[in-house]
């Protein structure tokens, strides 16, 4: 194993369960195991390292990108000399990102199979303040761009991971990075995002809406209604202008967001509202076949998890909103629930875990 001394930022090799450390690289700034699919080893590691010089000008700076392999001796080789002093690298599968600043102009570079740096080509003009790499298949590539005046959009990549094309403007994105942007469990390609429909990216107070992707976001559009609410009853509400929008990481005002896994393909689980923009006080929806079509489910908020499957569901009362003495379960992929009384007092539920098994067990926290 490697280990960072935060201290001295010195890298070591553990090889003997702790009983001897030996020195990788000092002054390290950061670091990541390599790839066995792209590497020669899966032990090789790069780093950056950071400027020693208490009197520079830029904190921690970091400058060029190494690569040391197994064993560790010591030594190590720029990666790519042309690449330079940077901001900082990421390393996923084929790909390694790195950002850098030249003459304050920030801008994101892209190694493909361990080839030399290039720079990505992104066709907004608008300035960059910052890169997130969101997802990453054997071909392509998902980043967000922060741009100057607080707004971010999608882009995504083409096979080199070098030029990029712009897939969902105004994503909905916080200062911490709480991105509206899930991907769907089992299911490549298929994603659910949320954006400002504003025209003005200055404008604070501008609505959002929710929009699907089934292909790796090359094309959008909202989500489809549901023919009936949960009464039974006609949604009387006209596309393109109402539709229906869900919860996510930001806008989440229920305790489950959009819930998806890969033992229940195609099943997805979410919180929602219907009309023309999100809202608040959103019902649990469902959908059955990977986001193509929706139902309402249950009303209000709910805590969710699945087991064997799909074949059982399980909800609890959202501990935001009420207590209870009472969880819901379905054996039918929602389309009908059953009560289970589990308690002769209130309850606050704050965690509902399937176990599957022969028989499958149900834990209840609280």
């Amino acid at each position: 194993m490697l280990m960072r001394d935060a201290t001295r930022n010195t890298l070591y090799l553990i090889e003997d369960y702790g009983k001897t450390l030996k020195e990788v690289q000092e002054n390290v700034h950061f670091y990541q195991w390599g790839d066995a699919a792209w590497d020669d080893d899966d032990r090789r590691v790069y780093f950056t390292t950071a400027d020693p010089n208490p009197n520079s000008d830029i904190e921690d700076e970091t400058v060029n990108l190494f690569v040391s392999d197994y064993p560790y001796t010591g030594g190590s080789n720029e990666f790519d000399k042309n690449l330079g002093d940077h901001d900082g690298f990421l390393l996923v599968g084929r790909y390694i990102f790195a950002q850098r600043t030249d003459d304050g102009v920030i801008g994101l570079h892209v190694s493909d199979r361990r080839k030399p740096f290039k720079r990505a080509m992104i066709p907004v003009p608008d300035e960059h303040r910052n890169y997130l790499v969101i997802r990453i298949n054997d071909v392509q590539a998902l980043v967000i761009v922060e741009h100057a005046g607080g707004f971010y959009n999608l882009y995504l990549s083409d096979e080199s991971g070098v030029y990029y094309s712009l897939s969902l403007r105004d994503l909905v994105i916080d200062s911490d990075y709480n991105i509206d942007l899930e991907l769907i469990e089992g299911l490549n390609g298929t994603l659910v995002a949320n954006q400002y429909t504003r025209e003005d990216t200055s404008d604070l107070a501008s609505s959002i809406r929710t929009v699907i992707s089934l292909d790796n976001g090359g094309f959008w559009e909202g989500l489809l209604l549901p023919d009936e609410d949960i009464n039974g009853d006609t949604i009387n509400c006209e596309p393109p202008n109402c539709s229906l929008h869900l919860h996510m990481d930001f806008t989440n005002y229920a305790r489950l967001g959009v819930y998806s896994t890969e033992s229940a393909l195609g099943i997805i689980v979410a919180h929602g509202t219907i009309g023309i923009e999100l809202s608040i006080n959103p019902d649990l929806f469902i959908s059955r076949d990977g986001g193509v079509t929706w139902e309402q489910t249950l009303a209000g908020s709910w805590g969710v998890n699945l087991a064997d499957h799909g074949g059982l569901m399980v909800a609890a009362k959202d501990y935001h909103q009420e207590q209870s003495t009472v969880l819901k379960y379905s054996c039918n992929e929602g389309y009908s629930w059953r009560d289970f009384t589990f308690s002769s007092t209130d309850i606050t539920i704050y965690g509902v875990v399937t176990e599957p098994g022969q028989h499958t067990t149900i834990i209840v926290s609280y």
